[in-house]
């Protein structure tokens, strides 16, 4: 702890000193200003060039193009400054200029680089997909992809998987970032915001496969930021959204309101959306107990109704208190309540016989609430663009969880010689308290850009259970309490060199972390402070004859969720709970890898990641001669993974763009069971192909099919499904609205099959979600005068944490 305080000084003295930059620039004065407007091949206006200005051989200026291909290049005294421009496709521009001593103007058209002729992919004013250091940047804006909505455009991304309310990219899961900021919302949430983010609000998508030192260590997966657009000058504009959707038993529907404004020196933005989602589950589960002829045999069919309803909100403001320097405020949140209603059979049977039935009726409410607010301040510290980022952020979440259960023992399967009934009430509520603190530096040298920063987080835990057991045995009460506190201090400096076909980028972060927990009433306690290092490197290369390549090595941190720590048992049927452990640890992952591009459409990426004493859920009995399991975690054997993907993204014909791709995994995962070593070798594939049709003009189609084979996750395996959904869209209002009609799974087979084998325990589980859906959707926006382009806020101080609180 005498760490943590000596550290948190650290962090306040190195907040003084950014004060005084601070104060220092206030001090100074950009009363000139030379624009710069870039024009490429057939007078395209380039946006996104990288801008270098040098004065007497010293970096003066750093920035990039906007939309329009325009960047105002602020500066004090005339002089003979040098203008280098860098565009992939492009020849370098470089030429002297002098600056008069009033504002000026300077247009400059490049030229295509005679190697790649023929090779740079231009839709509209952008290029379909660039690169830069350490990500895929996929150009929405003048795209043929069929995408309505964030989650349309993101299923036309190279390489990107949305799949049964998952995301992955390039195999991998992905953490979703909005302009910047990683999304706080559970999977579901963050499926219907993405779904009510309209198409015409999306600039661009970026997609990094290994995390560099300026994201949190815990970020082991892969990262797609989804960066919207603004229009210039003051005004409005003004996004609408409404959603129906029909599965096989229910309907659900949704809709959404966007805002972006600006007047003067004042940005306002913010959105709004409700929904309304119902749907059925229907799952069998096959449980064996004993080594050769089960000894004991439970089948369970279950059938789960859930209501669901909420709103999401955000409401934020920029205040330019001068042309580089801006404070932020932004609030934002969700609330939501579940009913969720189960009936299912078990029925028991004994070498063969039938021993008894038990009928199980669950009741479960769940309540939530998140609220966030975040302080920013962004100001320029030199004339190269290089800036200051200072975050403060305080987030509360509250859940209260109801379950009551009852379980009826009858005799045989006609339900009509009850022996026995039991009970099962429980309640948990849930106060988490997250503070965090962060300044970011980004300096831009001649020949180098170094990014560093630190971080304090401070997560406080709490979770009050009261739980009722009544059987005819007798009943138990059990009240109990879990506090848990964590603090990470985490410091980070990341350096990226390139020239006009090479890059590299070398990082290295440290986090300091301390944490106790305690559960009042069983008397568990844990405590620890660990230092750990986290190196990363990137390197690419851009060759003229069509081709890329990178090369990419992270080490990373996966630390236990909070609610996998949480020592209460959760009954889910009538032969199986799990619970948390408090005595779980980090493990650290280490990933390599190696993507390469031809002709900017074709791709391969090989990919490699392995890990020791991961934290992994599997099943056992409760004691010999019990039917009862329990779902239990621990630090518990490794992985060694291996993934080669191929793919192919963009135009086939002018009227036809083309997203597919084919994965291949190889690998084992291993764990002690009972003392014995268990191990599970897979290999496996994924096929998918999404073909988008420009029809005529507005009108647009697409299709998605997608296999995955048998893989292993953990101790599971599973098993083989497929699925096939496309929709269709069309403009109207010249192109400030669109209607849609998309269908998923339309032949009911992305059923969730999973089986799993070790020791005397063997499952058998097939979940029917009701994924087949029909969705009609109308998106609307309008506008006033353009709205000038808002400033996104960098990763925010609770990142990490925030992640963290989901299952």
């Amino acid at each position: 702890m005498q760490l943590i305080k000596k550290a948190k000084a650290v962090f306040l003295k190195t907040g003084f000193v950014f004060a005084l930059l601070m104060q220092a620039y206030f001090a100074g004065a950009q009363d000139k200003v030379a624009r710069l407007s870039v024009l490429g091949d057939e007078g395209i206006k380039l946006a996104d060039v990288s801008v270098q200005v040098f004065l007497k051989d010293q970096a003066f200026f750093n920035g990039l193009t906007d939309s329009a291909g325009v960047l105002q290049i602020p500066y004090k005294q005339p002089g003979d400054y040098a203008i280098l421009l860098n565009y992939l496709g492009y020849s370098d521009w470089n030429k002297a200029y002098r600056f008069p001593d009033k504002d000026t103007s300077i247009v400059v058209q490049m030229e295509v680089d005679p190697e790649w002729l023929g090779l740079v992919t231009v839709t509209g004013d952008r290029k379909l997909l660039t690169r830069e250091p350490g990500r895929l940047v996929r150009n929405v804006e003048g795209s043929n992809a069929l995408g309505n909505n964030a989650l349309e455009i993101l299923k036309n991304a190279p390489g990107v998987l949305v799949d049964n309310d998952n995301i992955s990219f390039l195999s991998k899961a992905a953490t979703i970032y909005l302009d910047g900021k990683p999304t706080k919302f559970s999977l579901q949430q963050l499926m219907n915001i993405l779904a009510k983010k309209g198409a015409y609000s999306i600039k661009r998508i970026e997609l990094i496969a290994n995390p560099d030192a300026a994201f949190d260590a815990s970020f082991d997966g892969r990262v797609i930021n989804i960066v919207t657009k603004r229009r210039d000058g003051n005004g409005y504009t003004v996004g609408l959204s409404a959603e129906g959707i029909q599965r096989s038993t229910f309907g659900s529907w949704s809709t959404g309101v966007d805002l972006y404004a600006r007047a003067g020196d004042l940005s306002i933005y913010g959105n709004a959306g409700y929904y309304d989602d119902k749907r059925r589950e229907v799952a069998e589960t096959e449980r064996f107990f004993g080594s050769d002829t089960p000894e004991t045999t439970i089948n369970e069919n279950e059938r789960l109704n859930s209501f669901s309803k909420g709103a999401d909100y955000s409401l934020g403001a920029d205040y330019y208190l001068k042309e580089k320097t801006i404070l932020g405020l932004k609030f934002s949140g969700y609330t939501n309540r579940s009913d969720l209603s189960m009936n299912g059979l078990a029925g028991v049977l004994n070498q063969g016989n039938q021993d008894s039935v038990i009928q199980l009726t669950d009741q479960t409410i769940d309540r939530g609430n998140l609220s966030t607010l975040n302080l920013n301040f962004k100001t320029d510290i030199d004339t190269s663009n290089s800036y200051l980022n200072f975050d403060v952020d305080y987030d509360w979440v509250e859940s209260d969880l109801g379950n009551d259960q009852i379980l009826d023992t009858y005799l045989n399967p006609d339900l009509n010689q009850l022996i026995n009934q039991s009970l099962r009430s429980q309640n948990v509520f849930s106060s988490n308290r997250l503070f965090g603190i962060k300044a970011d530096v980004k300096k831009y040298f001649k020949k180098a850009t170094l990014d560093a920063g630190i971080k304090y987080a401070d997560s406080a835990i709490r979770q009050d259970l009261d739980q009722f057991l009544g059987e005819d045995s007798g009943d138990i009460q059990i009240f109990d309490t879990l506090h848990y506190d964590e603090k990470i201090l985490a410091t980070y400096a990341s350096i990226n060199t390139k020239t006009k076909y090479f890059s590299l980028t070398a990082g290295l972060r440290a986090e300091l972390t301390d944490y106790k927990g305690q559960a009042l009433d069983i008397s568990t306690r844990v405590a620890d402070t660990y230092l750990n290092l986290f190196p990363s490197i990137s390197l690419s290369k851009t060759f003229s004859e069509k081709n890329y390549v990178s090369l990419s090595y992270a080490r990373k941190i996966t630390r236990p969720r909070f609610q996998q720590i949480i020592p209460f048992r959760r009954y889910v049927s009538a032969f199986y709970y799990y619970i948390g452990n408090p005595a779980l640890q980090p493990f650290f992952p280490h990933s390599v890898e190696a993507y390469y591009a031809y002709n900017n459409q074709f791709y391969l990426n090989l990919s490699y990641s392995q890990a020791n004493k991961r934290i992994l859920e599997f099943s056992r009995l409760v004691s010999p001669g019990s039917n009862i399991t329990e779902g239990v975690k621990e630090n518990n054997g490794g992985y060694v993974a291996y993934n080669a993907s191929v793919g192919y993204n963009g135009k086939l014909q002018p009227w036809l763009f083309l997203n597919s791709g084919v994965t291949y995994s190889t690998g084992e995962q291993s764990f002690i069971f009972e003392g014995t070593r268990e191990i599970f070798r897979y290999n496996a594939y994924s096929i998918y192909v999404s073909p988008a049709f420009d029809i005529r003009e507005g009108l647009k189609a697409n299709l998605n099919f997608y296999y995955n084979s048998d893989i292993f996750y953990g101790v599971s395996e599973n098993l083989s499904y497929w699925y096939l959904g496309g929709g269709v869209s069309q403009d109207f209002l010249k192109g400030a609205a669109q209607v849609s009609f998309t269908f998923r799974d339309l032949f009911l087979t992305g059923i969730t099959r999973r089986r799993s084998q070790y020791g005397d325990v063997n499952f058998n589980v097939e979940r029917n979600w009701d994924s087949r859906q029909f969705i009609l959707r109308l998106d609307y926006y309008f506008e006033a005068e353009g709205v000038k382009a808002l400033r996104r806020r960098s990763r925010t101080a609770n990142d990490d944490v925030r992640n963290r609180l989901g299952n």
